[in-house]
């Protein structure tokens, strides 16, 4: 087996979509693809930006296909996986300040909701009267 197979491997076991990876590395659309479909090999500087980019990855594995995938077994679980192995941890960090904004956001709504609900509700205003 080739390394470009054995990287397809590694992101499907990470559920990564190449194209992801592509733009991330910084390599033209389609690259992965077209290297698989060729059977060609991936060269120094690919394999450069991958080690680079991919911490958990056993570059032995993937040059060679020696020993196992990952660095570390622990990383198969990813309940104990610890996000600086992780080969998406910008995405990841990026996508987590977009969640607490949008929760922010939502906490807000509800609020401004709940007093236009009791400006609206009469049985509401003599609750809060009592």
């Amino acid at each position: 087996m080739k390394s470009i197979n054995r990287l397809f491997e590694y992101l499907e076991y990470h559920k990564i979509k190449p194209a992801h990876f592509e733009r991330d590395l910084g390599l033209s659309n389609g690259y992965l693809g077209t290297q698989r479909k060729r059977s060609a090999d991936l060269g120094s500087t690919i394999v450069e930006k991958i080690m680079n980019h991919c911490n958990d990855l056993n570059l032995t594995w993937l040059i060679t296909g020696s020993g196992k995938m990952l660095v570390s077994d622990s990383i198969n679980n990813t309940d104990n996986m610890d996000c600086s192995n992780c080969p998406f941890k910008k995405d990841i960090e990026r996508y987590q300040r977009d969640l607490d904004r949008y929760e922010r956001m939502i906490d807000g709504l509800n609020k401004k909701l709940e007093a236009l609900t009791a400006l609206e509700d009469p049985e509401s205003k003599l609750k809060n009267v009592s």
